[in-house]
């Protein structure tokens, strides 16, 4: 057994605390990065269809719009979701991590707009 005078103990308390605190804010999950940028919406209702094609590199949206992403694959079938980007504009998400998991195998930035509604004048 390995003993530790006080010094050693103190930095082996601190050392397991700070690992405690940063391994959620490394491991930020799915669920939280896309709350932050709305929530999946009912697929017969959007403002929008966006083809999500091979050379698509970014995608502009405005906030408040709801968006119907069809992604096709390889072989001709299309799979699709719609969400609801009720966020902030002046965002960029990454349409990789809010598709349903494996939908969407690269990352593609989503540049949401202000909605000009609100702008203020």
């Amino acid at each position: 057994m390995v003993m530790l005078n006080q010094k050693g103990r103190i930095a082996a308390l601190a050392a397991c605390c700070m690992l405690t605190l940063a391994a959620p804010a490394r491991a930020e999950s799915e669920a939280q990065y896309r709350s932050q940028f709305g929530a999946y919406a009912d697929g017969g209702r959007y403002d929008r269809e966006i083809v999500v094609a091979a050379n698509l590199h970014w995608v502009n949206v405005v906030s408040g719009q709801v968006i119907r992403f069809v992604v096709p694959d390889a072989a001709g079938a299309s799979a699709a979701f719609t969400w609801n980007f009720d966020t902030w504009g002046g965002r960029v998400a990454d349409l990789s991590r809010l598709a349903p998991a494996g939908m969407v195998q690269r990352p593609i930035k989503v540049y949401i707009a202000n909605d000009p509604r609100y702008g203020g004048a």
